[in-house]
């Protein structure tokens, strides 16, 4: 197993940044979302030491303590400046593409795949919202304490003496990603798969007992909030809900499309690679009909993609890649008002497509970087390119859209002195009122919701956004 960061890895983490922060860029210029004001205003109140009181108190809140006074720390060193919050967010992507590197150390991934990996985890659009909507960062915060965790258990498992410290560690560490979001569970699913791969190795499982148990402990307590907990009533946790058919398109949309085409490739050079090194003849022997070859050929193929696909380091890691997404999914896949997988809700399941496509690039580059190395270089610009353009354009303009109501309702308050009556608003009130109390210092009653009382107080403009 590879050793611990040195100099040398200095210009990949270098280049990592590089690639995400370009990816990210455009998000610095952007608005606070419509949904991202009351989770400030809710910040501003727990997140002082004179409010973790009232936060611990808060049976809904407390258990994302972390997420919840995350932006009142933003928020106390530069106010209310959008570009604050959105270069907290990058930077946090930042950091996490570098922990996707430090999995290379991992034997069955390895330093080779993991930078590409990381390189391409930097860039990949799917998992956007994480990023360019500051109020998915609980994701990444999530994603951060959860894979330093998981990669202290790496190393406990590596280590054959003083273990007990970097297995206290990761317990340290899996604490605040649970306090990150109620998912972090699915962390103790993703430390059990070092225990199968590269090889089985379960013996180390009984070590996972103190994250487990903390678990448990973690999961009572949500549940204390189920029966007035909003994250139990808006659809997001249906237990009843068709979570196959999320989980198959879920899947279906993170492959698309880069990942359909790593995985056939994958698939084509394993199979060429075994078929060089145990050839097999498909010709008809004596006596033997069509049938009967197919079946030999069908039994074949069954043989590879069972046994000798695993035999191969790339065919492990394939298998481990597209565990590692399944798994990830599973929190999420009982969503309920929309049959496929939010895209925020992706970002530590895209570390698995991640692998997959890294392992790709290695064995593209291994095959044809000699021979064809101005066509192995251009495949990649092709992906970095279309990732890219596809946030700088597409997934830039449908968060400006989504930034579109209050920043109209704030650029009208700004401007009128008086009372305002909403006639029509897409959202929630709080929305409007936590954000123009934020940006303009105006008390809720600045904003009107019904004509009855509009009658009573005259407003001094009317505003509605369709």
């Amino acid at each position: 197993m590879s050793g611990s960061f040195t100099k040398e890895k200095a210009l990949p983490l270098f280049i990592l940044a590089v690639l995400a922060i370009l990816a990210y860029l455009p998000t610095l210029n952007q608005p606070l979302i419509s949904d991202d004001y009351p989770s400030i205003r809710l910040a501003l109140d727990y997140g002082p030491m004179s409010g973790w009181g009232a936060m611990a108190n808060d049976s809904v809140h407390r258990v994302r303590a972390i997420t919840v006074t995350f932006p009142y720390v933003i928020h106390s060193v530069f106010g209310l400046h959008p570009a604050a919050y959105y270069s907290a967010s990058v930077l946090l992507h930042v950091l996490n593409c570098w922990l996707l590197f430090a999995a290379g150390r991992w034997p069955a991934i390895g330093f080779k795949v993991s930078f590409w990996a990381a390189a391409f985890f930097a860039v990949y659009e799917g998992h956007a919202e994480a990023i360019m909507w500051f109020s998915g960062c609980s994701e990444l915060l999530m994603f951060f304490f959860g894979f330093i965790s998981f990669l202290f258990w790496l190393i406990f498992l590596e280590k054959e003496t003083a273990r007990l410290r970097w297995l206290a560690l990761s317990f340290l560490f899996f604490l605040p990603a649970l306090l990150s979001k109620e998912s972090a569970i699915i962390f103790i699913a993703l430390f059990a798969l070092p225990l199968l791969f590269p090889k089985p190795n379960l013996k180390q499982a009984p070590f996972l007992l103190p994250h487990i148990s903390i678990s448990v402990v973690y999961v009572a307590v949500v549940l204390t909030a189920r029966s007035h907990s909003f994250r139990f009533h808006d659809q997001s946790f249906v237990l009843s809900a068709p979570f196959w058919v999320t989980w198959t398109k879920s899947y279906g949309a993170m492959l698309w499309f880069w990942g359909l085409s790593a995985t056939i490739s994958m698939f084509l050079w394993i199979r060429s690679d075994r078929n060089k090194r145990r050839p097999e003849t498909m010709e008809i022997k004596h006596g033997e009909t069509k049938g009967t070859k197919k079946n030999r050929n069908t039994l074949r193929a069954l043989r590879f993609f069972v046994f000798d696909f695993q035999d191969s380091a790339y065919g492990r890691l394939f298998l481990l890649s597209f565990l590692w997404i399944g798994i990830g999914f599973i929190p999420y896949m009982f969503v309920d008002y929309m049959h496929r997988i939010p895209s925020r809700q992706i970002y530590l399941a895209s570390a698995g497509l991640a692998w997959l496509m890294g392992a790709a690039i290695v064995i593209m580059k291994e095959r044809y970087g000699k021979k064809y190395n101005r066509l192995v270089t251009a495949v990649l610009l092709v992906i970095l390119l279309h990732n890219v353009i596809y946030l700088w354009t597409k997934k830039r303009q449908h968060f400006m859209e989504r930034a579109q109501p209050t920043e109209r309702l704030i650029s009208l308050a700004r401007n009128v002195d008086g009372p305002i009556y909403v006639k029509c608003f897409p959202l929630a009130k709080i929305h409007a009122e936590a954000a123009l109390e934020l940006t303009l210092n105006k008390p809720a009653s600045a904003l009107i919701w019904n004509e009855e009382e509009a009658g009573k107080r005259p407003p001094a403009a009317t505003f509605c956004y369709e």
